[in-house]
């Protein structure tokens, strides 16, 4: 009586809950019916039968459809008992869903070639039900530089988990080439217990890579070839540049040295020729400006291309672990980048993405990236040029005017041709 009185005076009253509402008379409204069968809808998003689970409901089709023609009670009986496996699979299927909770985390510093280790942190929610079986796929897909395309569909199995657990999974494999990565969505299959039936679902679970020029190794040699420049300097006394430099061992003798740096005591101990090998004041500025502006009447194939980027990615590394300076870095490409300031790892981050999808450009830009770093650049800056094209920048850079900034303490810069005798003679790619 109580019951019927509050329904009474409140005639909009329903019952609670969003699936089992209902009126007084225990009959459903139109909305709520249709709320009911949109809930329903969602649950069999993404189930359907296995190839198995298609020739088990064609057999289970038979057997019922002659026990109702034939009105056999023992067939009936054994459609009903064929129809709850099928069921069962459905109910754990679809349970999955609302379970799992994923989260993909990604490597750091990746450069390519490099192993990659993804690691996906799976836990499941549900409080009374353990998931079993479960595939997890992964989509990587190399957005730029160049055109999308996917790389690979990796793929790991959580064999269980009981209920409030959690566990981490992991793929790995190699990014051979350069660029930025997206890796997603996830797909969670299950087809536990029979594989009769198997649930789908795609979670929007987005995450970024950038993975970075391959890095190479420099020769011992590579130190002395960039000495050489800094005697040319304008303006400076060369007894003044040599006496900056720091005495710190010697080291064999090599084609190109001059006869004045043998070290003639240590040469007589050891009994062959031996040079002193001198350090770069860690306070001095350098400068790294990749050119990569290609024409279409060039012939620079993709490879040079690539080669010459890790050339590139491989001094400035040598650049900030072996100097305590200031460094500018700029690429002349599509589109021109630059960064400046103390040789720190971030700064190395920083220009190591801009190189991984960077593109080369068809049009004239050094000229702007040569501008922009005269005037940032402090004088005495050393700077070193990489390109495919030397005769061309050795005439943008004479006929270019000088910044202010710079003035008549600006170092020439150091042009290296990439690919080149001297570039396969210091440096060479890891495999």
């Amino acid at each position: 009586m109580s019951q019927q009185t509050r329904q009474n005076e409140d005639p909009h009253h329903t019952g609670s809950g969003l699936t089992g509402s209902h009126t007084a008379g225990g009959k459903l409204t139109f909305p709520q019916w249709l709320l009911n069968l949109s809930v329903w809808y969602q649950t069999l998003a993404g189930v359907a039968l296995t190839r198995p689970g298609m020739y088990y409901a064609l057999i289970l089709s038979v057997v019922a459809a002659v026990a109702v023609i034939r009105q056999i009670n023992i067939m009936l009986i054994l459609a009903g008992m064929l129809l709850g496996p099928i069921v069962y699979n459905f109910r754990l299927a679809t349970a999955v869903g609302r379970a799992l909770k994923i989260r993909r985390v990604l490597p750091s510093g990746v450069c390519a070639g490099d192993l990659v280790v993804v690691r996906l942190e799976v836990k499941n929610t549900s409080t009374r039900r353990a998931v079993c079986a479960v595939r997890v796929t992964d989509q990587v897909l190399r957005v730029c530089p160049g055109r999308a395309s996917e790389e690979g569909r990796p793929s790991v199995v959580v064999a269980f988990l009981a209920p409030g657990e959690s566990t981490t999974v992991s793929y790995e494999g190699r990014l051979a080439r350069r660029g930025l990565y997206r890796f997603g969505p996830l797909t969670v299959t299950t087809q536990f217990p029979f594989g009769l039936v198997e649930r789908k679902i795609v979670l929007p679970l987005w995450d970024e890579l950038v993975v970075c020029p391959r890095l190479g190794r420099l020769s011992g040699r590579w130190g002395f070839e960039q000495r050489e420049p800094r005697e040319t300097v304008p303006h400076r006394d060369s007894r003044e540049s040599r006496r900056g430099d720091e005495f710190f061992g010697v080291r064999d003798w090599q084609r190109g040295d001059s006869l004045r740096k043998i070290h003639w005591r240590s040469s007589a101990r050891h009994g062959k020729w031996v040079v002193r090998q001198f350090e770069l004041p860690r306070n001095q500025d350098v400068a790294l400006l990749v050119d990569l502006v290609r024409y279409q009447t060039e012939d620079i194939s993709d490879g040079q291309v690539e080669y010459l980027i890790s050339f590139a990615a491989t001094v400035l590394s040598h650049f900030v672990r072996e100097r305590g300076n200031n460094i500018f870095f700029g690429v002349a490409a599509k589109k021109n980048v630059w960064v400046y300031g103390p040789a720190s790892p971030s700064l190395l981050r920083i220009s190591l993405e801009h190189l991984a999808v960077v593109e080369p450009g068809q049009h004239e830009l050094f000229s702007d990236l040569w501008s922009t770093y005269q005037g940032v650049a402090r004088p005495g800056t050393r700077s070193l040029i990489i390109t495919w094209r030397p005769s061309q920048l050795v005439q943008l850079v004479r006929s270019a005017p000088t910044n202010s900034r710079g003035g008549r303490g600006m170092v020439m810069p150091y042009i290296v041709q990439v690919p080149g005798a001297e570039v396969d003679e210091i440096f060479s790619l890891g495999h």
